[in-house]
């Protein structure tokens, strides 16, 4: 009996440590242009299979993606809105049609679930969760968008999608 109960303490250890690991792994965590690109690359399959012709990869929107997520995190919000402002950010850097996605708890969902982490990157999970959303899928295959860039940080996803 007593040594069941050091095995389940001594597991229970573990796997807060693998938790603790996991998180702090993420948190320190930022996309490259190589797993942008390679997310939007799995963003087209899915809009493939929707019948929808392929999005290109945006250095610009990349960098403005990232700029959101420093923003968020440095000023303590989560939101498509400014909190001082209430304006759409979005809207003040980029013209034309967009579209923007933004996911907190990245990793935080896969883990809870099944204990495992996924086969591929954040950025891919982060569309995986997106095309789950009815109203985030709209923008995943909306047909008008031909420029898109995703970025990951801390434990958060931007997409931003622009077109005519």
């Amino acid at each position: 009996m007593k040594e069941t109960i050091q095995l389940a303490i001594g597991v229970m250890l573990l796997a807060m440590l693998g938790c603790y690991i996991y998180i702090t792994e993420f948190y320190h965590y930022e996309s490259t242009e190589e797993s942008s690109k390679a997310a939007i690359e799995y963003l087209n399959q899915l809009r493939a299979q929707n019948g929808l012709p392929p999005v290109k990869w945006n250095k610009t929107l990349y960098e403005f993606a990232l700029e959101r997520l420093e923003d968020m995190h440095e000023r303590g919000y989560y939101s498509h809105y400014d909190p001082v402002t209430h304006e759409t950010l979005i809207y003040r850097y980029v013209e034309g049609y967009v579209g923007e996605c933004i996911l907190n708890g990245v990793r935080g969902t896969n883990l809870l679930s099944n204990g495992l982490q996924s086969l591929f990157g954040y950025e891919e999970e982060a569309i995986d969760i997106w095309s789950k959303s009815t109203m985030h899928k709209l923008i995943l295959t909306d047909k008008r968008f031909t420029d898109a860039a995703v970025a990951c940080k801390y434990d958060m996803c931007v997409l931003i999608m622009t077109g005519g």
